[in-house]
Parts: C-alpha cells; structure tokens; sequence
C-alpha cells in the first residue's frame, strides 16, 4: 500500500514538473483534438536500429492532426503517441532549449520537410505517398544520426536502396537551398542607363527582389534588369521566394508522447548585388558682369539665381540654384554628354541673363564648373538742393554743400558736392541707402537724413530737397582681445544688470511675437542691438557660461554707463546708440616636438647604436588647410608658418598657434643624420570654454648616415679567394672597432658603419700567403653608401738550388732530366735538365711540400729512382738538395783482369819496398 502511495506521489511531482517545464518556455498548449497515426502505406518497409541493440520494423505510414487531417512528422523514432494527453507548441526560439537540436538539425529538418511531400515546385513533384516516407526516414536520420534507419524489402525484411535516387533528389534540393544568385561583379552603370546580367547559379528565377538603392530592378528568368536612378554605390537585396507555405513550422511538443513536427515555411534566404552608378553635376560660379568678382555690388545678392540645366535638344533636365558665395552644384544629371545652363530665375538685385553657358559631362570629367554673369540693378538719380532765402523766404539752389550717400552697413559710398544750380547726380547698384548732408549754408540746419531704394531699373529719379531725455540702445560687439577683430560667431549670450536697480535688464517686444528677453544673443556678425533705449544709469555686461567655438569664455563682466558724458552716436536704424566692446580671449594651440638621435658609442663588440636627444635640427610648421579665424585666411594650405631649431633637451615648441590642421616636416638636420622625409600631422581641436591651450606632441628619431662594407681577401691574381683571414678594422684615429676572420667566400661584410674615415689591415694571413701589411684606407661618405673593398695577398715564394753529383766522386753530372711535383696533389711544377755544373735553380716555388723525380740519368749512370722530399715555409727560403748517381758497372774478362791484377800487385810491392829502405837510410844519416 505505501508503495503504491509513493509511486502516486512521483507521477504527480513528475506530472506539475512536466507543467512547469512547459510554462517556462512560454509554449501554448495545442487545442486540437488529437495527434493520431494515420494509413499505412502500401510496399513501404523501414527498419530502425538503435545503438543500444535495440531494432524495429514496421510499415510506413501517416501521422495526421484530427482536426484538419494535415499530415505531421514523427521526431522520436522510439517513441509512441499517446492520444490521450496535450501537446504544446514550440515556438522558434525554443527549439534548443525544449527539443534539444542545434541550429544545423533545426534547418535540415525544416528543409527535408519543405522540399519533402507535396513539394511540387520549379518542375519538381513529391506527390506520391512516397515521398512521406522518405522525408520521414531522413528526419528520423537528422534527429537520431546515432542509430540506423532504412528501408527494407519487405516486413521484417532487408536492406533495399529502391528509394537511394529519392533521397538523393532530396538531399539535392536541401545543400542547393542557400544557394544565391552569383551575378558578374564590378558592374559600373552610367546614371539613367539599363543594364541586363545573368545568374550563372541559375537560381534568380527562385528569388525576388525585396529592396533597391539607387536603382530600379527586375527578375526576367535568369536576367536581371537594372536602371541606374542615383549616383553611388547602388544595391539590389533578393529573397529567396517561399510561395508554399504561409506560416512557419511547428513542433507539437510532450512530456509523455512523441514529438511532431507541422512542415512550413523556411527562414529567409538573402542575397545582396552592388554596383557602381556614375553620373554627372554641374557647379555654376557667378560672378558680377561689371566688377568680374563673386562680390555683390550694393545689397544685391549672387545667392538664389535658380539655373535649369538642358540637354542640348531643350529638354530640361534638372536645376540647380546659387549659394550666397554664387555657386552651388546640382543633383546629379541623368546621364552623360552635352547640356547648357540657363538663369530661370535670377538673383536678388540681378537681372535676368539669357545666355545659354554649354558645358560637358564625361566619364573623366563628371564635375565641370562653369562660369556664368550677372548684371546688377542699377538706378540714376538727380536731386536738388534748395533753401529759403532769409532776406525773401524765396527758396534759391544752396551750392557748394556735400551730401554723402551711405549703405546699409553705414559704410560711405560716395560723397558729391551741389554744382551751381544746387543738384548732385549719382547712380547707385540694388540697395537701401541714407542720404545724409554733411555740410550747410550758415546759419542754415542740416535736413535730416532719408533713404532712397534701388531696386528695380527705371527713369531717373528726380527730387527737390529743402531745409530732443538722453537714453540710448545698446549695441554689443563681440572682440578678440588680442587683435581687437570682431569675433564672427551668432548665438554668444549676454545678460545687462542695472546697477541702480539691482536686477537684470528685460525688453518686451511684441513683433513678430510678443516675448519679453533678458538674454540677449549675438547674430552672425558676433554683435547684438538692444530693443529698446536704457535710461541714463550705470550697467554691468554679463557674458553667460557658454561654448564659444574657438574662444574661452569671458567670466569678468565689463561696466558702461549712459549719461550725457557717453560718446553716443546717432544711427538711421535705430537712432541714439551706445557701443561697447566685450572681449574673448582665443583658445591657442601648442605643437611639442621631442627629437632624438641616434649616436654611435665605440665598444669592444664595436660600433652600438643609442638614442640621444638632438640638438639643432631645424623644423618647419606648415598649415595642412586654410587656417581661417573669424572670417580672415590667417595661412593658407601648406604655407610655412615658421621654422625653429631643437635645443639642446632636442625639443621644439611651436605655441600661440591658431587651432586647425598643420603638419611638421624635418628641413635641416646635422651632418652626419639622415633627414627625415616625412610629414607628422597635428590637428589642435576645440575643447571647451575652460581649456586655454590645446596640446599636441610628437616623438621623432633621427638615424646616423651609415654605409655598409663588403671586404674581400684574394690571392694576387684575385681568382682565388682566401678564407680564414685575421682582419681588423680602425678609425682614422686608430680605434679598433671591427676584429674578425674572412669567411668561406674570402669575405667580411659589416652592415653599418658610420659616416667617417676607416682603414683596414691585416693581422693573420691565411696559411701559405705573405702577411700583407699595408694599411687599406676607405671612407663612407654617403648614407647607404656600400664600400667595396679587396686586399691581396702575396704567396709565400722560395728557391731550390738542385744539384746532381756522381756518387763516387762527387763529380757534378750534367743533361740529368729532373722532374718536381707538388706532393699533396702529384702535379706537374717543373721539368728540366741539370746543366753543365750539374744544378737546376728554381725560383718562385710557391709555399708547400714537394718531391724530385729523376726521369733520365746521364749516360753512363743508373736512374735514381727515388723521391727527394723538401718544402718552402718561409718567404726567399732557399732550399739546397743534392741528388747523385752511381755509375753503372761492366763486367770484366776473367784472364785479362787476373794478369792487370797481379802486375799492378807486384809494382806497387816495390815501390812500396823501395820507399821503406829510402826513408831508414835517410834516418840513418840524421842520427
């Protein structure tokens, strides 16, 4: 019973896991009737075997929902369907997390299933029941690969292969699936023009286009047509179409039953196709007709002339409208070749021009500027000047006075004087302009001044001219303090506090809206004009904490007061006015230059290079673009804004510059450094309204001008070289500074010497070569310079004295045939004959063993056939060798030589006695 009991509790602990399993997934449970298996299908046999040894046959046949009969596929081949309980749906995202495939079997199985039963697309058809059963054996395949899964002839039968080209087919259509569209790359489509290319893939027909930029396209089969509407990187972004499904797949998931899986679409398959568009624009630069400059006269303007652009057959093409510096550049055009532009409209205080201006668009020139005119408006006017006589009150014409005509900047024009009937006749360009009498009859008041306009031609205007608390506006000039210049920037705030009052000034306004303002703001001549007048009284000019592009903000309020003691000045636009000036000091900018270079120190492994800074390398500060402040060109592109030399810590600052783009360059270094070709950028950026100084700095070296040696060691006739050779190398001075032996090739190669005076000798001369002791001097002049050097050594020389003798008596013996060979190789040195004092002198014999050979002895002697070893060790060494012969010996006649024999026996006997008895009786007599 307790068993029973425990066994209840883990089924419902396992049936609220299994709930909650679910929930935290997110799934939807399944609310159809059920998940059933369906009919079999005829001759269709699978087998199924599980690693475990664990095998299965059965009969192909359908799982199906009983709501709509919509055919599904089994995911675990080893379990059953168990009706009775609910399915959930798994939505895409959780496909890892509850089902445990990866992303590669997901897609293969959403595929296998797409391009499975009932795909009858692209001349393809699975219609046949088949096809349900071999897209399930692949399924099955992908999602247990552990086991073997196959079709069998019969139940319980064997392997067939009847459905290998299937499967194949199949397999086909899903590793072809992402295949994309491969177009011919590195297309270029001149703007307006069509182009046409085929997809040598072959799949474009199985894609649409989802997307364009700067072109229009369309799929024809294969072909895709493509118009170039805008200039740029155009793009085309393709889908591949999915027309069999309308919604994706679904896995119907249980804790307790099979697992299914509902065929739907696939995720989308992109492709994206660029090209190049080119096309062409047009820049007009205006320019004023009379003055042949883009200034305006008066207050015309060279900004908003709207030009059309034409082709050369009328048809409008397009427009473009000038910028107030009188130039602008148009859209692009649609296409290339030969247009005109011609003014539409022109701009203010212009007129009309009716040329027509033809330029040229090609592939090598897309960008043409074309210069076009404009006359300005102009008007003639005549005015006489007349006052009331005091005697008669009559008015008479007041000559000599002076008028002067003056802009809307107040900025005088001209000044004219009456002529004796009292007018004074000019001409003036488009504009506003304020008449003012400059001078009087006495006793006569000024008129007040008056405007006149200019703003259409016309006749000449003709007019008969005849003859006040103190508070003023305020009007506020933004100033560099340093070059007192107007600081051209709009938006800079300021608030006024009234001294007296204790608060801060605010004016109402009404038009173009009512507000009342309490800050006041520059416009973009960096200046601004009170509203209103303020009354007499002491002011404080409070500048707020703001960004000042390029300056730092002013914290110090600067104090005016109005009163009858002011230097006013009276103005045609805003009457009484009081200016002062408010101060920014510039944000500068400070280039740091650290140089070192490169000293060669002197060790007993030789020459070893080291960093040091360098003193006296002259730089040049150059502008890497126009340097423009407040409006004024201060350095134009890659102008020299000044040179200086390091000192001696090798820096150079370069400071109080303007804040831009510069580059240093290297212009002088010292003698023995290579210059330094390149150019460092700088670019000093604004910061803030609180950094004073913007820093920039720079580390550079300098490399010592340095040569490279390449010593050769041969022989005096310099086709043999000698290895092994002791070589040291000094500076002129003496110091050693290379100690080495040739190598292989007879060579020593030393890559970097510096720049100086050098001298070579030999220390050790290779074995059989006199010590050369001569010093071989060279120099490196040039960095990179490369010193080819040979040394020659003289061979080790001695003589031999030979001399040929009888062995018996020494008797030297002439015409022998002496031969001396080198012993170590048996070559051939010398071949000759004694002379007639029996010797041979050979000089010159190089350093080494040899031996002598007699080839023929002297008549009458035997040939020696034995070799005479000497050598030559030292310079002039003279070696002696003596070599001598027997003679050959006859044989005697027997008789003959006894009777010689015994006659010579017997005189000898008695001269022999006679001399014994000789020299006793000689001693007898001395006695």
């Amino acid at each position: 019973m307790k068993s029973k009991l425990f066994k209840y509790a883990m089924m419902s602990m396992l049936f609220i896991l299994s709930i909650f399993g679910i929930t935290e997934v997110h799934a939807e449970q399944y609310t159809g009737q059920a998940i059933w298996p369906s009919e079999y299908i005829s001759n269709i046999y699978i087998k199924k075997d599980r690693n475990d040894g664990y095998s299965k046959w059965q009969q192909a046949r359908f799982i199906r929902r009983s709501e709509d009969n919509k055919f599904v596929y089994c995911l675990q081949p080893y379990t059953d369907i168990d009706n009775n309980l609910p399915y959930y749906d798994v939505i895409r995202e959780d496909y890892e997390r509850v089902l445990g495939f990866s992303e590669a079997q997901w897609e293969r199985i959403s595929l296998l299933a797409y391009y499975g039963y009932q795909y009858d697309q692209n001349g393809y058809n699975h219609n046949d029941q088949k096809w349900y059963a071999i897209t399930q054996v692949m399924i099955w395949r992908t999602t247990n690969p552990e086991s073997n899964i196959y079709f069998t002839d019969t139940l319980n039968g064997n392997y067939t292969s009847k459905f290998d080209g299937e499967i194949a087919e199949l397999e086909s259509l899903v590793a072809n699936h992402y295949k994309r569209p491969q177009l011919q790359s590195g297309v270029v489509v001149p703007i307006g023009s069509t182009t046409e290319m085929n997809d040598t893939n072959g799949v474009l027909s199985n894609f649409k286009i989802t997307s364009t930029d700067k072109v229009s396209a369309t799929i024809n089969g294969n072909t895709l047509s493509v118009t170039a509407n805008s200039i740029g990187e155009g793009s085309i972004t393709f889908e591949k179409k999915a027309t069999k499904y309308e919604i994706p797949p679904i896995v119907y998931f249980s804790n307790h039953s099979q697992n299914v899986f509902r065929v739907g679409n696939f995720d989308p398959v992109l492709s994206k196709f660029t090209l190049k568009v080119i096309g062409g624009r047009v820049t007009p630069t205006k320019v004023d007709v009379e003055t042949k400059t883009n200034t305006p006269q008066g207050e015309a303007k060279l900004g908003g002339a709207v030009y059309g652009i034409y082709k050369v057959d009328g048809t409008r093409v397009g427009s473009v409208t000038t910028k107030d510096d009188g130039t602008n550049t148009s859209d692009y055009l649609p296409e290339l070749g030969r247009f005109y532009l011609l003014e539409e409209q022109p701009s203010e205080g212009y007129l009309l021009d009716s040329n027509k201006y033809y330029f040229e668009i090609t592939e090598n020139n897309l960008n043409p500027t074309v210069q076009v005119f404009e006359q300005v408006i102009k008007l003639d006017f005549e005015f006489t000047k007349v006052y009331a006589s005091a005697e008669t009150q009559i008015m008479e014409p007041e000559v000599g006075i002076k008028f002067g005509i003056y802009n809307n900047k107040n900025e005088l024009v001209k000044e004219i004087t009456t002529d004796s009937q009292g007018v004074f006749r000019f001409t003036l360009p488009y504009g506003t302009y304020t008449v003012k009498q400059l001078t009087t009859t006495k006793g006569h008041e000024k008129i007040d001044d008056f405007n006149v306009e200019v703003k259409t031609t016309g006749e000449v205007v003709k007019k008969v001219i005849s003859n006040a608390p103190i508070t003023a506006k305020l009007r506020v000039v933004k100033i560099d303090s340093e070059t007192k210049e107007v600081i051209k920037r709009s938006n800079i705030k300021f608030k006024i506090f009234d001294v007296k009052n204790n608060e801060y000034v605010c004016q109402t306004i009404t038009y173009p809206t009512k507000e009342t303002i309490c800050v006041w703001e520059t416009d973009e001549d960096g200046e601004f004009t009170t509203a209103y007048p303020l009354m007499t009284g002491t002011y404080r000019l409070e500048e707020v904490d703001q960004v000042i592009d390029g300056y730092l903000w002013n914290s110090q309020s600067h104090e005016f007061t109005i009163d009858e003691d002011s230097n006013l000045r009276t103005d045609s636009e805003y009457g009484i006015i009081f200016d002062t000036d408010f101060e920014n000091t510039r944000v500068k900018g400070e280039i740091k230059i650290e140089k070192t270079g490169e000293v060669a120190e002197l060790t007993e492994n030789g020459f070893e290079f080291k960093n040091q800074p360098l003193e006296g390398v002259k730089f040049g500060l150059y502008a890497k673009e126009d340097i423009v402040w407040n409006g004024n060109t201060i350095y134009t592109k890659d102008s020299l804004v000044t040179e200086k030399l390091t000192d001696s810590e090798g820096k150079i600052v370069f400071d109080e510059l303007y804040l831009g783009k510069y580059y240093v360059k290297e212009i002088e270094t010292l003698d023995n450094y290579v210059l330094d070709e390149n150019t460092y950028e700088a670019e000093l950026v604004y910061k803030d309204q609180y950094t004073p100084t913007i820093f920039y700095s720079e580390a550079l070296l300098n490399v010592l001008k340095t040569g490279k040696l390449e010593f050769t060691k041969t022989d005096m006739s310099e086709s043999k070289t000698l290895p092994n050779t002791l070589i040291e190398i000094y500076t002129e001075n003496d110091e050693l500074v290379f100690s080495g032996r040739t190598d292989e090739e007879g060579k020593i190669v030393i890559e970097r010497l510096p720049q100086g005076k050098y001298y070579i000798i030999e220390k050790e001369a290779p074995e059989g070569y006199k010590l050369n002791e001569e010093k071989m001097p060279f120099e490196i002049k040039e960095n990179g310079e490369v010193i080819k050097s040979t040394m020659k050594d003289e061979d080790i020389t001695g003589t031999l004295e030979f001399t040929k003798l009888d062995f018996s008596n020494d008797n030297p013996l002439s015409n022998t045939l002496i031969e001396i060979y080198n012993a170590d190789t048996d070559e051939l040195v010398f071949s000759g004959r004694t002379d007639d004092n029996g010797t041979i002198t050979i000089e010159k014999l190089k350093y080494g063993k040899y031996y002598i050979l007699e080839k023929e002895a002297p008549e009458g002697y035997e040939l020696n056939p034995e070799r005479m070893y000497f050598e030559i060790k030292e310079d002039g060494e003279i070696v002696k060798s003596v070599m001598k012969d027997k003679q050959i010996v006859k044989v005697p006649n027997t008789e003959e030589n006894d009777y010689k024999e015994l006659l010579f026996s017997g005189i000898t006997l008695l001269v022999c006695g006679a001399g014994v008895i000789i020299y006793g009786i000689k001693n007898k007599k001395k006695k």
